[in-house]
This record gives C-alpha cells, structure tokens and sequence, in this order.
C-alpha cells in the first residue's frame, strides 16, 4: 500500500498531490481514473505569471483591428480562431459534474437536464487561468487520439482555485467550466 503522507516543516499530513496522481495514473491501490484532454493556454506577455486581465495575454496576429475579433470563419496558423496566441498541450485530469448547480431552466425532454457545467481537477504543476480552455478530443477505437485532432467538447474556464495543504503548498487545482456549446473546432498540425 502506497504511503500518502508528507511531512513538511515537521508536519505530518497526506500529500494530496500523491493521491491525485494515482486516482489520475492508477496506483497500488486503485485504478487509473484521469482522462487525456486537450489544455489550450493563451500566451503570457513577457514577464507575466499569472494574467490578471486580457490586457495580460498576446492578442493574435490574426485579429482584424476594426472589430478586435479574431477570424472565425478561416482557423489560421496563429490563432485557430482564438483571440489570442496560445499553446496546447496534452494532460490529465479528473472531470466530475456540478449537479448542484445545474440550471434547472434548460431542459430537452421532461425530467432530462442539459448539463453544461464541469469541475476539472489538475495536477500543481499545471496553474490554469480563467481564460484558458479545456478541450475534449474524439479518440480512435484503440483509445488513441485521432490525427488531425478534432474536438468533440469544449469547456471555457470560468474560476480556478489553488486547493492548498496546511503548509501552504498547492496541491491541485480545481476549475469550474461551463461547455462551450456553440463552437466546435479542429485542431491541424498546421495551427499549432
């Protein structure tokens, strides 16, 4: 059995970090329980850590300076779309629904709830903002993602939060999305 105990400035307690990464990869004691997602971070400005406004971010090249308005009838080799530059990158994580908080206003049938609202779970090391993006790819029957990679579900982040041990030190990150239910993207080598 695998030991989840941290001590850190002669504090003993259970490194959250260990128990995410195993429900995440599998361990000795449970079997793997994270999903591969696609996690498209908007670009930084130099010197910026964590962007506090849009101000914050590299607007993309392919922004008509009339509207301010990323083309999204044409993807391009900058943007795909997007407002602003970004990179993606490949990762795991935990999804689960937030049933409590389901608009009980949006239904398709009697008693069946359209559920738009998603809590993605991430490792310490990843640091989401509330304008980066979580896409779903579609995967092939070998459970590998198809190439070119196209998206079956996107999620816009709408609040992260550092989940903290006592010490202080980031755990994990968990991060309220809502399903982008009007774009659906593509994703070619040539647009990363």
């Amino acid at each position: 059995m695998s030991n989840f105990y941290n001590t850190i400035n002669n504090v003993t307690e259970i490194s959250m970090r260990d128990m995410l990464h195993g429900i995440l990869y599998g361990s000795s004691i449970d079997i793997r329980k994270g999903q591969t997602v696609v996690f498209r971070r908007m670009r930084r400005k130099e010197g910026v850590v964590y962007p506090s406004s849009e101000q914050d971010l590299v607007l993309s090249p392919a922004i008509n300076p009339e509207t301010q308005v990323a083309d999204t009838v044409y993807p391009n080799q900058w943007s795909d779309s997007e407002r602003y530059m970004f990179d993606d990158y490949l990762v795991t994580t935990y999804r689960t629904n937030l049933f409590s908080i389901l608009d009980r206003e949006k239904t398709l049938e009697v008693g069946l709830l359209q559920d738009t609202t998603s809590v993605f779970f991430f490792e310490h090391w990843l640091m989401p903002t509330r304008y980066d993006i979580i896409l779903l790819p579609i995967f092939d029957k070998d459970g590998v993602i198809e190439n070119p990679v196209r998206i079956k579900e996107r999620y816009d982040i709408s609040m992260t939060e550092p989940l903290r041990a006592d010490t202080g030190r980031i755990e994990f990150w968990r991060c309220i999305t809502n399903k982008n239910l009007s774009s659906m993207i593509e994703i070619t080598p040539e647009s990363t």
